[in-house]
Order: structure tokens, then sequence, then C-alpha cells
């Protein structure tokens, strides 16, 4: 374990300073802000090119083509830079005629900001991953390809399907976490960092907006408090990558005033919009509503050449994944087909209209519904409460005459709006679904009226806030609470507009205003925050089980000091005090070594018992104390096979379909069906496992898992829409003693062990 703590140190030491060599000496970003935002899109960007390119040579060359790049960098930056270089400012918020001074106020939102965050990272880095639908749709897949030392197509049981092929930046940073120990132990990492750059940018955009710094800063922790933003990082999903991937882009199209966007500048922003559309479908369109910025009109760069470089940069970083897909299926978007206006480019096995048929839809005249994740999930309703109330307070104190008429009659609207939904009678009932759009056009007008002596393309940058809220409430056909997600980047800009509109930067009393906001805010975060301090109380308390929550705490301790010392030595490393910087650096790979170690034992000890509340745990707890050398699992049933690779990825996890066919995935079938005369597509997204698990066949299933060598069947009962339903495997396990033998029942699941007779049954 020590060779592998040392090995991950240096390995993610050497791929933090090739991020920041690019980001400094490559690309010439020189302020700060710039600098750390470009290395973070850099060092995500490396990451992915490096893995889909060395996935053909199973990964072999990733690290050492890590250790040249450094080594080459090092050497450009000591031989190759003239020493003559002019400093050429990309923005610095210092030139811009921004204010450096923090006021206390601001000051006081940060440090609660921080506090929060704190706690939410030291939480998400001490515990396994969470057992939600990040088991089946992030974490499954950089295990398997871990395991089979390359990039492959991993058959999922999704209703939809659409996880098998998803594009996967998201899950190759997992898996570059997961490289150097061969475990999940840092996969914490991914969710919290990524929100750390998001607020960066968040900044940055800021700034670019016309914001003073404590405007800028004020917003960005805001947004960090955001209780939809705080529970994401706490579920080891995407979705914050992908938020701000998307910010990084958004925040390297603005020019500042004195200046215009440099190459390099549309490059990084090309890189980070490839990067959200390579980790979610929905980032296509959503990089779409970017466009306008990438067309604004620059003095010494062509509209041709800025779209070109932005291109180019954008399908390095994504365009591995819809070329797959295209090769394989003949849609970049499968399972999802491609029409406009009713004229098909792309056939999938589903259209837009089966989509919206799906139970993963929600009307959009439900604007309730919508409400209620607003006020519920992404902001909670103290929070919005204060938020809308100081947005309205800025645009009615506003010297401007159009703002107050607006806001006024947005609060008449509302309130109107509010009278109807309750009596649920008149004819104006049915302007009610509509609201959504009326508020946006109120709070755009708002925008432009306050900020009228900035550029437009800073006013529609702020637009963007309700044109991603829209775009998933009206156009994205899944869009129950669950997708929220999906709006994480409307979060942030939408604090940048609150700060522009209270006007921060005009009297020192709106700094109060906006730090006021952070009682809500923790109000609005009771639910993610009574998580941690039960955590860390059961902790200190010794109240549940052995081995978990004491090891859990010293783990916690050690992550805490890690932290610390990092902020420690890039102060320290700022005040040019570099041998204080050097000796907190130390402390801080001392205590990387000793959280690596210490949380390695702790999860061999207790990663079961936190998913105690999980309907499979106890069958993973089982297999995990039953099962002590690797052993081959086959599964049914469920959709979350994750849980079923123990530490360190010890087994190795296979589906074998109902009629025995290997390494055939959900396309083969599908696409076949196409051909038959018979064959009448979906009417509805959900609920196409029957596509191919309709050919069922005993004896080739079963020789298929001798074929294999699978030592256990692990089945666990369906549950579709209310109907729970035996899988078939289960039937024909339980059907055939000879070949089958129950080794463990508890509640939905059931593991059998596969009788070999050509040797002694065990």
């Amino acid at each position: 374990m020590f060779s592998q703590t040392l090995n991950c140190i240096l390995s993610f030491s050497i791929l933090c300073a090739v991020s920041w060599l690019v980001a400094a000496d490559v690309l010439r970003l020189r302020d700060p802000l710039d600098r750390a935002v470009g290395a973070f899109v850099c060092g995500a960007s490396f990451i992915v090119i490096a893995l889909e390119i060395s996935s053909p040579y199973f990964f072999a060359p990733v690290l050492p083509l890590e250790y040249f790049a450094f080594f080459a960098l090092v050497l450009y930056h000591h031989f190759g830079k003239k020493k003559n270089d002019v400093e050429t400012a990309t923005g610095s918020s210092r030139e811009a005629g921004h204010s450096p001074v923090i006021s206390l106020p601001i000051k006081i939102l940060i440090a609660v900001a921080c506090a929060v965050f704190f706690a939410n990272f030291v939480f998400a880095l001490v515990t396994p991953p969470a057992p939600t639908d990040a088991f089946l749709d992030h974490l499954v897949f950089p295990a398997e390809w871990l395991r089979a030392a390359h990039i492959t197509l991993v058959q999922t049981l999704s209703p939809d399907q659409a996880t098998t092929y998803y594009p996967g930046n998201g899950e190759l940073l997992y898996l570059r976490l997961m490289m150097p120990l061969h475990d999940d132990l840092l996969a914490g990492l991914l969710e919290p960092l990524s929100l750390v750059f998001a607020a960066l940018a968040c900044v940055r955009i800021g700034l670019r907006a016309g914001l003073d710094r404590n405007a800028a800063f004020g917003a960005a922790a805001l947004a960090v408090m955001a209780p939809g933003v705080i529970n994401l990082t706490q579920q080891f999903g995407v979705d914050m990558f992908f938020a701000a991937s998307l910010l990084c882009s958004t925040a390297f199209l603005l020019p500042a005033d004195e200046s215009e966007n440099t190459y390099a500048e549309i490059i990084v922003a090309g890189l980070a919009a490839g990067l959200a559309v390579g980790t979610k479908y929905v980032g296509v369109p959503f990089a779409v509503l970017l466009i306008p910025l990438l067309l604004i009109k620059r003095k010494r760069m062509s509209r041709p050449v800025a779209v070109v470089l932005f291109s180019a940069a954008a399908a390095a970083t994504c365009g591995y994944w819809y070329i797959r897909n295209i090769i394989l299926t003949g849609s970049p978007f499968y399972p999802m087909g491609f029409d406009i206006g009713g004229i098909e480019f792309f056939r999938g096995a589903f259209n837009r209209s089966a989509m919206f048929n799906s139970y993963l839809h929600i009307p959009v005249q439900d604007v309730s519904y919508l409400g209620s994740i607003i006020s519920g999930l992404i902001a909670g309703k103290w929070l919005l409460a204060a938020a809308a109330l100081l947005f309205v307070a800025g645009a009615l104190t506003a010297k401007n005459t159009i703002s107050r008429v607006v806001a006024v009659i947005l609060i008449l609207s509302v309130a109107a709006a509010g009278f109807i939904s309750y009596s649920g009678t008149g004819v104006l009932a049915a302007a009610v679904p509509f609201l959504p759009l009326l508020a946006a056009a109120a709070y755009a007008i708002i925008i432009s009226a306050v900020m009228r002596d900035r550029p437009r393309r800073l006013h529609y940058t702020l637009w963007l806030a309700p044109l991603f809220i829209l775009f998933y409430w009206y156009v994205n056909p899944y869009n129950t609470a669950n997708n929220y997600r999906f709006t994480i980047p409307a979060v942030f800009i939408a604090f940048v507009a609150l700060a522009a509109v209270v006007g921060a930067r005009e009297r020192r009393w709106n700094h109060w205003a906006i730090a006021s906001l952070a009682v809500p805010a923790l109000a609005a975060n009771y639910v993610s925050l009574s998580r941690i301090s039960r955590f860390f109380h059961d902790a200190v308390s010794n109240a549940p089980t052995d081995a978990w929550y004491n090891l859990g705490m010293r783990t916690g301790i050690f992550a805490a000091l890690v932290f610390a010392a990092s902020a420690l030595a890039v102060w320290a490393s700022r005040a040019r005090r570099r041998t204080v910087a050097a000796a907190f650096v130390l402390l801080a790979l001392a205590a990387t070594g000793a959280f690596l170690n210490t949380k390695k034992h702790f999860m061999d000890e207790g990663r079961y018992k936190w998913y105690a509340g999980h309907y499979l745990a106890q069958g993973w707890s089982w297999l995990e104390a039953a099962i002590r050398v690797p052993a081959t699992i086959a599964y049914a049933g469920n959709c979350s096979p994750y849980g079923l690779y123990g530490n360190g990825f010890k087994n190795t996890v296979v589906y074998i379909n109902t009629d025995g066919r290997t390494g055939r995935i959900f396309h083969d079938y599908e696409i076949g069906a196409r051909k038959a005369a018979a064959y009448a597509p979906p009417t509805e997204s959900v609920g196409l496992n029957y596509i191919f698990r309709g050919n069922r066949d005993y004896d080739r299933w079963r020789q298929a898992l001798r074929r294999e060598r699978v030592d256990l069947l692990f089945v666990s009962r369906e549950f579709y829409r209310g109907v729970i339903s035996d899988p078939v495997e289960l039937t024909w396990a339980v059907e055939n003693p000879r070949d089958f033998k129950l080794a463990y029942h508890r509640g939905d699941v059931f593991i059998f062990m596969l009788l070999d007779h050509r040797r002694s049954a065990p």
C-alpha cells in the first residue's frame, strides 16, 4: 500500500503541474484566476484525450505520457520562453479597474461558504460512493474499464438503455482517480473539486460582467451554498463537473472591456464546452446557447477563426463518444433518434415523442411541479424567497424607470397567479402555465435595464440562467425532479445576476444585503448539513457500529489536515514565503499518505455498513465476508452492479443475457429487430429491456455462465412502476438445483453458487 500511495501522490502532483504549466506557459494566461480555471480545463482535457488515445493500448502509456509532458514543459519553461515576454493581461481584475479590497460582510459570507464546502468536502471524501444513481450511471463504467484495461461498451439494465451509450468524460475522470490505487478511495474528489472551479468560473463571469470583486465573490459564495449544489456533491455523479465545464466555457468567451479574447481563451472555452458535451447529451443544446457569445464582434479575430478554433477544441474533448455511437449504432445520440420538423437525420431506438410519453416526463402545464423543484431542491424555499425579495428590491431602487415598472408588474403577476392557482377557477387560469415565461421575460428586462451601460453580450450571459431553466422544463423530455441537476449552471449565473441588480459596487449596505443571504442558505441546507453532522456526531460518540465511525472520524481528521495544509501552502506561496510553503506542501503530502492508508483500512472494514439502508446492501456485505478470494459474479434483475466489485475491485462482474450471448449490446438486438416486417417502434422510451431479453434459452445461458467461469449468481427482484417481479434467471436457478445452490437469501436478494459437475461440488 505504501508504494501505491507514493505513486498516487507523485502521479497527481505531476498532473497538477502539467495542467498549471500548460495554462501559464503554453496558453499564456497571466491573471491568477484565469490560470487556475484554465488549469482545471487543461487538466481535465489532458486526462480525457490521453485515456481515449491510449485505450487501444490498455491505458499503459497514460502515466508515462504525463511524466513526459511534465519534463517537456519544465524544459520549455526554462529555455523556450523569451526573457522579454510582455505580460499581456487577459482580463485581470486589477487592470479592469476592480477594487482588490474585499469588504467585511463579503468576507463573512465567503467564510461561511468555505465552512459549508469544507464540511461537505470532508464528508464526500471520507464516505464511500453513495448508493444512488451513480452506481448505474457513472461508477460502473470506470470500474469495468479498469478491469478490462480499455474503454468498452458496458451493457446496463437501465429502463431506457441510454446509460450504455452516454458520453463518458466524467467517467474517464473517475477512472483516472481510480487508476493509481486500483480502488475508489479518491472517487469523492471529483464533484467537490469541480464545485471549486465552478465557483472560480462564476467569479470570472461576474468580473467580466462589470461587477466589482465584492459582488463577484459574493455571488460565487452564495451559489456554492445553494441546496441543489451541495446535495449533488454528496452523490458521486458527474453533474457538478458538467456545470463547471459549461461555466468555464462561458467565462472564457467573455472578453474584458479593454481588450478582446485571445486565441488561448477561445481554445480553453472550446475545450471546456467539449468537456460538457462529452459528459452529457444535454450539453449539446446548452453549448448551442453559447453560440451568440462566440459570434460577438472582435477587433483582431474574425468570427470564422473564432468558430474554427472553438469547434476544433470542443471536438477534441467530445468527439470520441459521438463518433463511436455513429459508427456502432448510426446515431450520435443513441438510443435517441434525431429529427427536426419531422425530418429524420439519425434513427435511434426511439424518437422524441416516445420520450415525452415516458414517466420521466412531467407535463409542462404542471407549473406547480416546477415550482416545487425550484423551491424544494434547487434553491430551497427560504433562500429562494430571500433572493427574490432582494432581486425585486434591487430593481425597485435602481435608477431606472423600466426596471421599477417591470418589478411592480412581476410582483402583481405572481400574486395574481398565486390567487388563480389556489382558487382553481376563472378564465385567467389558462395563463398559469406561462408564468415561467413571464418571469423569465421580466428577469431579462430588469437585467437589461439595470445593465444598460454594459455591452449586450453581458446581458445575454446573464439571460442564460432562465434560458437553461426554460430548456429544462419546456424542451428537455426528462424534466422530473431527479433531473433538476441540469439546471445547476443556471444557479451560478442567477446569483451573478442578483449581485448585478443589487448593485454591490454602489453602496456599502448592499454588501451586507448580499451577505445576509447566508442565513436562509444555511436554513435551506438543513438536510445536507444534518446528514454531515449526524455522521460526525456518531463518530465522536461511537454510537453505532465499531470500525466504521471511529475510522471515519480519523480519516476525516486527516482529510481536514490535507485541506488546511494545502490552503496554507497557497497562502505562503502568494506571500512569497517559499520555505514556509514548502513545509506546508510536505505536511499536506504526509497527511495525504496517512489519509489514504487509513481510509483503505476503514473501507475494508466497514464499506457495506454505510450502505445499510440500501435494499441490496446485505447481499453485498455477505459477499464481502464470504468471498475472500477474487470471484466472477453474474448479476440479473437489478440496476446496481457496482456494489458487487468489492473492495479494490477484486471481483469480476459480468452480465450474461438470457439467450446466452455475451458481448452483444442492446443496439445489436434493436437494430436487428428493426428489419422485421412486423417491427413497431417503441411508443415510450422506457421499459426497453424486453428488446434484448426476450429470447430465452436456459441451456445456452447456463453454458455461457460456465464459459465465463462464473462462481456466483447475484439476483434481485425487479421493481418497475410499482410492480415487483422475479427475473427469469431467478426462476431458472430455483428450478435447477443440480446446477445452482442457494447460498444466501434475504428480502429481495438471492445469491446462488454455481455447481460444476465436472469436479466435486463445494
